[in-house]
């Protein structure tokens, strides 16, 4: 697979351990992804060629930004890497798209925990952006109200356009306000939203127990296998 050479344009603090960096690619010819799809990254001075896989949080038609959370030694390298840098990038790879979906009249869930949202973000903004009008519900869970990561993009969206339903769950902190709950998220509370979890697609990515728990909790409901979509989360 050809490797696309990146250059670090900016960055943008999320939140205290999350970063979105945003690249030029210097090598665009035949260069396109779908929303929900990964990079491999990898560095210039990589010495056993192993890469990391990191999801695009653009949508397609926007400039190239990866976001990635600060948890091991290769994402803290990412962290520090200075505007006028150099990457390499293999990809884009993935399976979790909305092109996946074999009935596209069926509303769209997306159940993430922390940095799963990252795909989630690039395909709500590409369902707006082509104007589809599909009925999408995020459902939303983090520790607390500073780790929400695109917290005031996701609720400009969501007061913006009307198709777009947005729930927070916070487990570790009690904080007060619009469409935010302080509890864990079940899958008893997107029933209750829905009223009905047939003709729906579900989304979930997130930490592996994360994504395996709701998986077999949707399961367990009876949702098809065909209709849940997912991609567990290990940033290194």
């Amino acid at each position: 697979m050809n490797k696309k050479n990146l250059i670090l344009k900016k960055t943008k603090q999320e939140t205290k351990d999350t970063k979105t960096l945003f690249f030029e690619i210097l090598d665009q010819d035949n260069f396109s992804f779908k929303a929900g799809q990964f990079l491999n990254l990898f560095f210039l001075d990589n010495k056993d060629g192993h890469g990391k896989p990191y999801t695009i949080s653009s949508a397609p038609n926007e400039e190239l930004q990866i976001t990635i959370k600060k948890i091991g030694k290769f994402s803290g390298k990412l962290h520090e890497i200075k505007e006028g840098e150099k990457i390499i990038a293999q990809g884009p790879l993935g399976f979790m798209t909305l092109e996946e979906r074999e009935n596209k009249n069926n509303k769209i869930v997306f159940i993430a925990g922390g940095i799963g949202i990252t795909p989630f973000y690039s395909m709500i903004k590409d369902v707006i952006l082509k104007n589809t009008e599909e009925e999408m519900h995020l459902f939303y869970s983090n520790k607390k109200i500073s780790s929400v990561i695109f917290l005031d993009k996701l609720n400009i969206l969501s007061k913006e356009n009307s198709n777009l339903h947005i729930k927070h769950f916070l487990t570790q902190e009690e904080y007060f306000g619009k469409n935010i709950i302080n509890r864990r998220l079940k899958v008893s509370d997107i029933e209750e939203k829905l009223n009905s979890l047939k003709d729906t697609d579900f989304y979930i990515c997130g930490s592996i127990p994360f994504v395996n728990d709701f998986w077999k909790a949707l399961k367990d409901k009876g949702v098809n296998e065909d209709n849940i979509f997912t991609e567990a989360f290990f940033q290194g």
